[in-house]
């Protein structure tokens, strides 16, 4: 069975180690096999800029997100999970996600947003799909070779669908006139 990972109360992983980094120190470092100064740069790449020695949120406070490292494309190597939760922060729904890969020596985001994310047991590319909750609308994202995307709307259907006419029904062909 394949477990899946998602925000909310705890966040659970195939193959995941958490890393228990709430402070920027060198226990926190040293728990990841990490230098302070990747931390620091990993971190900022998630939106949590470090200001004396704490992550901040995007709202300029304190932050505590949950980190835990998971592989998402079976290439052995694992990808950061971030997890923050501040509803005079977040909006609606009081969470914010950020998904992470480590390319050389520097960490870049996949995907971020408010909300819940979750990983599908579809692949696309070789990465697992993922489906973002937020605010009541559930969107899957797929992996397009450079970062995720939503390929459906709220309602489930192509994104830009929603709202648009249906083309027009073509009349039926005139019998052909009797002579």
């Amino acid at each position: 069975m394949r477990k899946r990972w998602v925000t909310g109360v705890q966040a659970v992983c195939r193959t995941a180690v958490c890393a228990c980094a709430l402070f920027i120190t060198v226990t926190a470092a040293a728990q990841t096999g990490m230098s302070k100064a990747e931390v620091t740069q990993l971190y900022a790449a998630a939106g949590f800029p470090v200001v004396n020695d704490r992550p901040v949120n995007r709202c300029g406070t304190p932050a505590k997100p949950r980190v835990t490292f998971v592989d998402m494309n079976a290439d052995k190597r694992q990808e950061a999970l971030f997890i923050d939760a501040d509803p005079s922060c977040y909006g609606f729904s009081g969470r914010y996600f950020a998904v992470l890969v480590k390319e050389g020596a520097t960490w870049r985001p996949l995907v971020h947003g408010n909300g819940s994310v979750q990983a599908l047991s579809s692949r696309t590319s070789g990465w697992l799909d993922l489906r973002v909750t937020d605010s009541g609308c559930v969107r899957d994202h797929r992996y397009d070779g450079r970062a995720y995307g939503a390929v459906t709307d709220c309602a489930g259907g192509a994104p830009g669908a929603a709202g648009q006419a249906a083309p027009p029904k073509q009349a039926p062909a005139a019998a052909p006139a009797q002579q």
